[in-house]
C-alpha cells in the first residue's frame, strides 16, 4: 500500500497487561445502556452515533447512552448538544466526562460502541475486550483486524447499520454473552508480554552484525606493508597504515 516491501515489514500490535482489567461480562443492567469512551472529536463521528441511538430508542424503550471522555473540540461539542436537543434525546444521553480507568466506563453499560470514521488500532476496544464487553464498532482503521469475530463490525458513517447491530445485542442477551466470552478470549492475543517480546526480537535482529561479503585483497611483494586495519573501498583493499596509498597495492585502477 505504501510501497514498503512486505518482506521488510513487520507489524507489532499493542498489548495490555490483562490482569489490570476486571471481568465485566455476563451482566444485565436494569436499564439497558450503551457506553462510548474516547475524546469528543469530529473523527469519532458522534453525530452518526447519536442518529443511530435515536433509532435504537424507537425499538428499545428506556435505553440510555453514556459518553465518557474529555472535550477537545468545544465547537464540535456544542454541535452535538444541539443535535441531542433536536432529536429529543436530552433525557437519555449523558456526557459523563473523563474517567481514571477505562473499565470504570465499561462497567456502566451493556454494550460498548465505537462510531469512528478514522482510527488506528483502537486501544479502547482492546480494553473493552479485556473486560469481556460486547462491542459494536465501525470498520475504520484496524478495527476489523482487532475484533476478528469477537464483536460486530459495521460500515463507518452508517447510522442504520450501527443502530441495527446495537438493537440486536440489546434484544438478544444470549448473543451478547457469546460475544463477551469471545472478546475476553481474543484479548489474550494482544498481551503486553507478547508486544515486548516482539519488540525485543526486532531490535535484536536489527543490531545483529551482518556477515560482510568476501572481498579479495591484492598485495604486492615489493615491500613490507605496516600491518594495520584494512579499509575496503569498492573491491579494492587499502592498508590503513600504508603511507604510499595505491603504490603499495596491486590491482587498483
Amino acid at each position: 500500500r505504501f510501497a514498503a516491501p512486505s518482506e521488510r515489514t513487520q507489524v507489532i500490535h499493542h498489548g495490555l497487561a490483562l490482569s489490570r482489567y476486571p471481568d465485566l461480562s455476563y451482566g444485565v443492567r436494569p436499564t439497558p445502556t450503551l457506553v462510548w469512551l474516547g475524546r469528543i472529536d469530529p473523527l469519532k463521528d458522534l453525530e452518526t452515533l447519536l442518529s443511530a441511538f435515536w433509532q435504537v430508542r424507537q425499538i428499545v424503550p428506556g435505553v440510555r447512552l453514556e459518553l465518557f471522555g474529555p472535550v477537545v473540540n468545544s465547537r464540535y461539542f456544542g454541535k452535538l448538544q444541539e443535535q441531542i436537543r433536536q432529536l429529543g434525546l436530552a433525557d437519555a444521553v449523558t456526557f459523563a466526562g473523563a474517567v481514571a480507568e477505562s473499565y470504570e466506563a465499561f462497567s456502566r453499560g451493556d454494550v460498548v460502541v465505537l462510531s469512528s470514521k478514522s482510527e488506528g488500532f483502537p486501544l479502547v476496544l482492546l480494553e473493552a475486550m479485556a473486560c469481556g464487553k460486547a462491542v459494536v464498532a465501525t470498520n475504520a482503521g484496524g478495527v476489523k483486524e482487532l475484533l476478528g469475530n469477537a464483536g460486530r463490525v459495521v460500515p463507518a458513517q452508517s447510522s442504520v447499520a450501527l443502530a441495527s447491530a446495537l438493537i440486536d445485542l440489546l434484544q438478544q442477551p444470549e448473543e451478547r454473552f457469546k460475544l463477551e466470552a469471545k472478546a475476553r478470549e481474543r484479548a489474550k492475543t494482544f498481551t503486553l508480554e507478547k508486544m515486548l517480546a516482539n519488540y525485543s526480537d526486532l531490535y535484536e535482529a536489527l543490531v545483529t552484525p551482518v556477515r560482510p561479503r568476501e572481498t579479495p585483497v591484492f598485495l604486492t611483494t615489493e615491500r613490507k606493508i605496516n600491518p594495520g586495519p584494512i579499509v575496503l573501498q569498492g573491491d579494492v583493499a587499502f592498508g590503513a597504515n600504508d603511507s604510499n596509498g595505491l603504490s603499495g597495492l596491486g590491482g587498483a585502477s
